[in-house]
């Protein structure tokens, strides 16, 4: 059996999720079912980044110790995505003991390496993104990732030898790696002068893990948080590697380079192989600026989901989102895509198809004289898998909706109410057809998917057309209510 190991970031905890963790998480959950549906043995990992300074300073503001903030929110990230129905095998913590002793293991073994080595750091710091910053990145003051406020810091620090691993890095990130492919240019662009040594620890920070060398040191948040992909599957103990290297792994722009500079580097010196792909995502925007806390222009997921529904939810951002730019979320057209795509396309599709059922053959699926969709449905069928393969989710939502409005043209075009001669093959079809829909379906609405068929009383869950599909429809229910704008 295949197996495939798909990873999201581990989410920040000082604050509690927002849409665009509940995006990342849902990418990643589709293709973590669609994986399933083709028989690989899937392991999807995400969890919660718990240490630092931005904790500390969070938990004080709060007036409790920083583990008692830390459970409070990593809770409702937990909770969050059990609502959304993330099918995630692993929660992981960084304050979990096995990440904490896997931690201190890998740095065991790159100091006795030679790869760590004590040192002086200094630079322009930012508290919000944890990292630092050459003069030449900082921007009118400013933090080049997140635009807040830099301060110059200088301390002792252990580094790590990056630089050492700048021709593996730079040959990696020529092998199409990164999706989309655009990231390459930016990775590279960020070592244009040269790949230079990590600072990986802090002197003057308590919320975090000890450095195993020298307790004085807590480990820098980002090599303690890369870690979590090896720490949530054993290593380094001997049985790891059976879901090694990651097949996937998720993340948002804006920690892009962490992900593709740091940890393919950090893998390097450990001697072990590098993810296959990285998907880095790009931010939801609420009229013209970034969704923020600070801002006020936060839409919370679950209130979405409850209010709405949660497969409409699920819909609308996994065929919003693309690699190109940035997706605009906005109420309004939120409700006209689920009740255009949704209640009139789909919905609409499958109560016309069960009516008429009921009406002409007392629920009992007809025998087709002929196979009239097969070929659309099978060209469909065809280009999705191609693009789920691909990672191109929301091309392949799309493609899904070829076969939908197929089907609305040939009951439109064949009129099967007043046409008795082919009345039973044209329904066989569109029942066939909103089989084959719903299987698509089933990575992006695992609900309504199985909803549909349980309408129209089929189980087979193939990707291939039958000609013999049998059974007796099941109760008639409306898919997706109209919502009132």
């Amino acid at each position: 059996m295949e197996k495939f190991y798909i990873t999201t970031p581990i989410f920040y905890v000082n604050d509690k999720p927002h849409l665009g963790h509940a995006y990342t998480m849902l990418l990643a959950d589709c293709i973590a079912r669609f994986k399933r549906m083709r028989g690989a043995d899937v392991f999807f990992l995400t969890g919660t980044d718990e240490h630092g300074e931005k904790i500390e300073t969070a938990a004080t503001a709060k007036g409790l110790n920083p583990k008692e903030f830390v459970d409070s929110i990593s809770i409702q990230f937990k909770n969050a995505w059990e609502k959304l129905n993330i099918s995630n095998d692993y929660f992981i913590r960084t304050t979990d003991k096995n990440h904490e002793d896997t931690v201190k293991k890998t740095l065991i073994k790159l100091y006795n390496k030679g790869d760590i080595y004590k040192g002086t750091y200094e630079g322009w710091y930012c508290v919000s993104c944890e990292a630092y910053y050459d003069d030449n990145e900082i921007k009118a003051g400013k933090c080049p990732m997140c635009g807040k406020n830099v301060v110059r810091k200088k301390e002792e620090s252990y580094f790590f030898k990056m630089s050492k691993y700048e021709k593996q890095l730079r040959e990696w990130l020529s092998e199409d790696h990164l999706i989309p492919e655009y990231r390459k240019n930016e990775m590279i662009n960020f070592f244009k002068d040269g790949l230079k040594d990590l600072s990986i620890t802090r002197n003057n920070i308590k919320w975090g893990i000890k450095a195993p060398f020298d307790e004085t040191h807590t480990v820098y948040v980002w090599f303690d948080a890369l870690l979590n992909y090896l720490s949530a599957i054993g290593y380094p103990d001997e049985n790891f590697g059976h879901y090694w290297p990651a097949d996937v792994q998720i993340m948002g722009k804006d920690i892009a380079r962490f992900h593709a500079i740091y940890w393919p580097t950090f893998l390097f010196a450990l001697d072990l192989k590098t993810p296959e792909k990285m998907i880095t995502t790009n931010w939801w925007i609420s009229g013209k600026e970034k969704m923020s806390k600070s801002i006020g222009n936060i839409v919370d997921p679950l209130n979405f989901a409850d209010t709405y529904g949660l497969d409409q939810l699920r819909y609308y951002l996994l065929k919003e989102m693309t690699y190109g730019g940035d997706a605009n979320f906005n109420e309004k057209d939120f409700i006209q895509t689920i009740n255009n795509d949704l209640a009139e396309e789909l919905g609409n599709l499958l109560n016309r198809t069960m009516v008429m059922n009921e009406k002409y053959f007392n629920s009992e699926i007809p025998k087709p004289e002929k196979q009239d969709l097969k070929e659309t449905a099978d060209k469909t069928v065809k280009n999705f898998l191609d693009l789920m393969e691909a990672y191109q989710i929301d091309r392949a939502l799309k493609e899904i909706w070829v076969l939908v409005r197929e089907c609305n043209r040939y009951v439109n075009e064949k009129k099967p109410w007043g046409n008795e001669e082919e009345r039973g093959t044209i329904v066989y079809n569109l029942i066939e057809g909103l089989r084959i829909i719903s299987v698509l379906l089933e990575p992006f609405m695992p609900v309504k998917a199985v909803e549909i068929r349980s309408q129209l009383g089929v189980k087979n869950h193939s990707f291939e057309w039958s000609g013999s599909t049998k059974g007796k429809n099941g109760a008639r229910t409306l898919l997706f209510p109209k919502i009132d704008a």
